[in-house]
């Protein structure tokens, strides 16, 4: 197979998904006979983003440090790695209960295999784009707006974006009522973000003994 080709079709697939539901891999009423490829080839060009940004940042970070590049990309791509493998289990299982509890309470017909791939590919080409804002916070802290704009898109702004989009992926893929369709996932989605939050607020701190305080404790 042609690496090239092949690079060029995921670099395609990441440009038009980053718009929204697109074909392919997406299509009127799909069943997702064979997304896979398509899959695979967005993972690894997500990862590859993922740990080219995250490294140069930690090398603008730690310059003092000196470390070599190729270390920090091989830390860096095995720490992607994990992150994208839970988030593709997370996946499933919420792929799972949404098509056998969620979408019957809205009226829809939805298959697991196409709520999976439908969360994933809505989901995974703004991973290298909110990880890239993200860092920027830590690279760039002192040019103004920087601080308080990072958490309003990662926490307010992006959340409301694939709550749209995903919904607007199942009205492609189902034929079913737009607003059905965005309201299936926004449930959900506002149950589970209070939630966390709510976990967050009760969660108490734990409080480190300075270090006079240890070694006066020692003593």
């Amino acid at each position: 197979m042609d690496p090239i080709g092949i690079s060029r079709t995921a670099l395609n697939d990441w440009l038009n998904l980053l718009q929204g539901p697109a074909e392919p891999p997406f299509a009127q009423k799909t069943d997702f006979v064979d997304p896979w490829r398509h899959l695979f080839q967005l993972i690894i060009l997500v990862l590859i983003m993922l740990t080219t940004v995250l490294t140069f940042s930690y090398l603008g970070l730690k310059a003092s440090v000196k470390e070599e590049i190729v270390t920090a990309f091989v830390a860096n791509t095995a720490a992607q790695t994990r992150y994208t493998i839970i988030i593709i289990l997370i996946g499933a299982l919420f792929a799972i209960l949404y098509a056998l509890m969620i979408a019957p309470l809205f009226k829809l017909r939805v298959s697991v295999p196409q709520a999976f791939f439908t969360f994933l590919f809505v989901l995974l080409p703004w991973l290298p784009v909110v990880t890239l804002v993200w860092v920027l916070g830590y690279v760039i802290p002192e040019v103004p707006l920087v601080p308080l704009f990072i958490p309003l898109f990662i926490f307010v702004l992006f959340p409301i974006f694939i709550v749209m989009k995903t919904g607007n992926a199942l009205c492609m893929i189902t034929g079913s009522d737009k607003r059905r369709c965005v309201a299936s996932v926004a449930v959900p989605f506002v149950l589970l973000f209070t939630l966390t939050i709510w976990i967050a607020l009760r969660s108490q701190p734990i409080e480190e003994t300075p270090p006079e305080q240890a070694v006066q404790e020692a003593q």
